[in-house]
């Protein structure tokens, strides 16, 4: 076993660094996904879009069918 396995013991200086590296993954994410959300779609090519952002299609009506006798 490597000593790191045995150790028990609390780095600050480790800590700090996982502290650091979370805030700013973290932080570019979020500033990422604002920056997206204020362009909205106006920066996304047509292939990109979602589904439900294009117009509703028009709905089919279809005639009423009664059933009078089924088969045996």
């Amino acid at each position: 076993m490597s000593n790191f396995a045995t150790t028990r013991r609390f780095s600050i200086a480790g800590f700090v660094f996982a502290a650091i590296m979370t805030l700013t993954l973290q932080g570019s994410l979020l500033m990422g996904f604002d920056q997206i959300a204020a362009r909205g779609h106006h920066g996304l090519v047509p292939s990109t879009m979602l589904a439900r952002t294009q117009p509703a299609r028009a709905a089919v009506t279809l005639e009423r069918v009664v059933v009078t006798s089924r088969r045996a």
